[in-house]
């Protein structure tokens, strides 16, 4: 589904570097990949899953913007933009600069959160 945007409705856009690991909750949780695994009651996705430390956060295949690199759970560059404080859409970059020129070129008037 497209989502079609005004830009004189936009209040602000903010922009997000790549790093390792995921944006959980208000931090930054590393990931990692680990392999199949059987449990008492409990089995993993035979294609392994990514997962911190324990099972508390856990992700079965890949979220949107996201990349393995080594094992490791890296985020792409992303762009969140905002109408109000209502999120509109979110859109991931290759890396910082892609993501500002894009704003840059398409949304002048807008004021950019780093």
């Amino acid at each position: 589904m497209e989502t079609r945007i005004n830009p004189q409705q936009i209040t602000h856009i903010k922009l997000y570097g790549a790093h390792k690991g995921y944006r959980w909750s208000n931090g930054i949780q590393k990931f990692e990949y680990r392999k199949f695994k059987k449990y008492w009651l409990f089995k993993t996705n035979k294609d392994g899953y990514y997962s911190t430390s324990g099972w508390d956060n856990y992700f079965e295949s890949l979220p949107e913007g996201c990349y393995d690199l080594l094992g490791d759970l890296y985020t792409r560059a992303k762009i969140e933009i905002y109408f109000g404080e209502k999120r509109i859409k979110t859109m991931h970059f290759d890396s910082l600069e892609q993501a500002k020129e894009y704003c840059n070129k398409n949304y002048k008037k807008v004021n950019l959160i780093c």
